[in-house]
Formats: structure tokens, C-alpha cells, sequence
């Protein structure tokens, strides 16, 4: 049985620690948006864009050296580029989302949030994973 746990893993250890980067990223994310939001006093609209770059950066960082271990630093400039293509895509479709989520259907905004980036998340590993970034 533990033997059939520990191939479980290994065979999924790549998915395992996309989980891990992105639920990192989005804990970053929540954090500076409720910051941004609560705290700043700063429009909804403009705390999405803010604290999903900072969580950007973070989740960049993480799946390029930890999750794929892709530690070609000569190829990282083409690689952000790539992966910031692709953020600012998710960026303004998770932006759209969260705000059509609290404006028309009265979703709490962080529950939007999280709601939205496990959405992302998922197609995100899809793109990453089969791609060659």
C-alpha cells in the first residue's frame, strides 16, 4: 500500500509541486489583494491588477527552478516573455471574471478570486506542462 503511495507521487511529482508553486502564488495573491483592497482603500479593479502581479512573479519564479526544474538561465528573458504573454492573457480574463463574479452575481471578492485561479491554475499547468517554456 505505501509502496503504491510513494509511485502515486513520483509519478505525479510535477503536478504535486504545480500545486504546491501556484497554491504559494495564490496565497501571495489573496494576501496583497486583501491589502490592496481592505487595508489601501485602493478600487477592486486596481487590486486584482496589483496583486496578481506580484503573485505573477512568484509563481514564474517557482515553476521555472522548482516545479520543472528548468535551470537554464540563458533562455529565462524568452521564457518570462512567454509566460508574461500568457499572465497578461489570464490577467485581464481572471480580472474580467472576479469583477463579474462580486458586481453581477454578489460573490465575495476573495472567494471570486480563489475561484477563478483554481480555473486558471489548471489550464495554466495544461499550457506549461505540453509546451516548450
Amino acid at each position: 500500500m505505501i509502496k503504491r503511495i510513494i509511485r502515486l507521487i513520483k509519478n505525479h511529482i510535477v503536478f504535486i509541486k504545480f500545486g504546491i508553486s501556484g497554491s504559494s502564488a495564490m496565497v501571495v495573491d489573496l494576501f496583497f489583494l486583501f491589502l490592496f483592497h481592505d487595508f489601501l482603500n485602493i478600487e477592486l479593479i486596481y487590486s486584482v491588477y496589483l496583486a496578481y502581479s506580484i503573485s505573477f512573479l512568484v509563481s514564474f519564479l517557482l515553476q521555472k527552478f522548482w516545479t520543472f526544474q528548468n535551470n537554464d538561465k540563458k533562455r529565462t528573458h524568452k521564457q518570462f516573455i512567454m509566460y508574461m504573454v500568457v499572465g497578461i492573457t489570464a490577467l485581464n480574463l481572471n480580472s474580467y471574471f472576479v469583477h463579474l463574479l462580486v458586481t453581477k452575481y454578489e460573490v465575495f471578492y476573495l472567494i471570486a478570486q480563489f475561484s477563478v485561479a483554481i480555473i486558471f491554475g489548471t489550464l495554466n499547468f495544461i499550457i506549461y506542462r505540453f509546451s516548450s517554456l
